[in-house]
């Protein structure tokens, strides 16, 4: 992850004189099966998603696929994952409805696949609510308001060396 050289233009502040623009760097975990990587998650509770089916009646949604949430109090949330494979097997989830988006070449026989899945939440409401106190009382101490519909997301690496994003709103 880094600044854009076009960010840097317009704001050269964004890194220190001789500083590096990139903030985090990917170090490829280890295989999680044979030739395959978990590189990025991206993580959606269910409370926490966006676009509720309520919301999805207009034009604008016509051609849009949506990926249902899992169900409220089910212990799951939906999950994309981005997975770096060796060949192009089919991948899914061991025991969960899977779903997958795309599988693109790379170089040397590699491929990006990007599958959809439930996940079990295990520590992610905690992890969620002690993020948003924290990223509330830093605005707060710096006078910035978050209005109560934003969203804050927050970036981790979790213990299988994927990194991960997570969204959630600033008021629950």
């Amino acid at each position: 992850m880094a600044f854009t050289s076009e960010a840097l233009a317009k704001n050269p502040a964004l890194v220190p004189a001789g500083g590096n623009r990139a903030w985090e760097v990917w170090e490829e975990p280890p295989p999680v099966l044979p030739d395959t990587v978990v590189a990025f998650r991206l993580i959606f509770p269910t409370s926490e998603l966006a676009v509720r089916p309520e919301q999805r009646t207009t034009k604008q949604w016509r051609d849009t696929l949506f990926i249902e949430s899992a169900p409220p109090d089910s212990g799951k949330l939906t999950v994309v994952t981005l997975f770096v494979t060796v060949g192009d097997p089919e991948l899914e989830h061991e025991s969960e409805p899977s779903l997958r988006f795309a599988s693109l070449a790379l170089n040397n026989g590699r491929r990006a696949q990007l599958v959809a899945h439930a996940d079990p939440e295990l520590d992610m409401p905690n992890l969620i609510a002690s993020n948003r106190a924290e990223a509330l009382k830093r605005s707060t101490s710096k006078g910035i308001e978050v209005p109560d519909e934003g969203y804050l997301y927050f970036f981790g690496k979790q213990r299988d060396g994927a990194r991960f994003i997570v969204g959630a709103r600033a008021r629950p």
